[in-house]
């Protein structure tokens, strides 16, 4: 499963036609719904980036109760703690990522648990009324 938008879709499909029996779908996600049919479909996210902020795919993901596989970059070790909502491999280590996909398709029988955790931890950080309380405090607090 390949999610992407239109403007690189065109030079993504080339790279992954080898492996195209591989794919389920290739979603563009400059469609309608698109994105949420494609969460709804999957077992769960992987994030191999290289440099991220705190990605929203990941919230998003946690937040509909998949469990998650992603590089230790960032802000993602703070957002999935390993073992919990799923797991975390070393950005360009491609060996590790087959190793932590491994555990992760080996630990199947947890995935509802760690999609639980997941959605746990979202709805813990990441609710609009916690993140306007956080807010409100900032503004409301001297810092002196």
């Amino acid at each position: 499963l390949v999610i992407n938008d239109r403007k690189e879709m065109d030079g993504l499909i080339p790279l992954v036609s080898p492996f195209y029996k591989l794919l389920t779908t290739l979603y563009d996600t400059g469609k309608s719904n698109a994105l949420m049919r494609a969460y709804w479909a999957a077992a769960g996210a992987v994030l191999p980036s290289l440099m991220e902020g705190l990605p929203v795919v990941l919230i998003e993901a946690m937040a509909l109760g998949r469990p998650v596989l992603a590089s230790r970059v960032a802000g993602i070790p703070e957002l999935v703690e390993e073992g919990q909502a799923g797991y975390l491999f070393t950005p360009s280590d491609w060996d590790d990522l087959a190793r932590r996909l491994g555990a992760l398709l080996d630990a199947r029988a947890r995935w509802p648990q760690m999609g639980r955790a997941g959605r746990d931890r979202v709805e813990a950080e990441f609710r609009s009324d916690h993140a306007a309380a956080r807010m409100a405090r900032l503004f409301r607090d001297d810092p002196d």
